[in-house]
């Protein structure tokens, strides 16, 4: 299994969104670029449901 980490400065490049997601489950749910690079890159899928 592999450990995926964020840091810091990966984050800090989001400060708004020009994209907004909808949730697969939930259509009613919609996050930004930042949840959603969390989540791909940070391996916290988890965090959106």
């Amino acid at each position: 299994m592999t450990t995926k980490t964020l840091s810091t400065s990966d984050l800090a490049q989001f400060t708004g969104s020009e994209t907004w997601y909808r949730h697969g489950i939930n259509r009613n749910v919609l996050y930004t670029d930042g949840a959603q690079h969390v989540a791909e890159h940070g391996g916290a899928y988890w965090l959106l449901d």
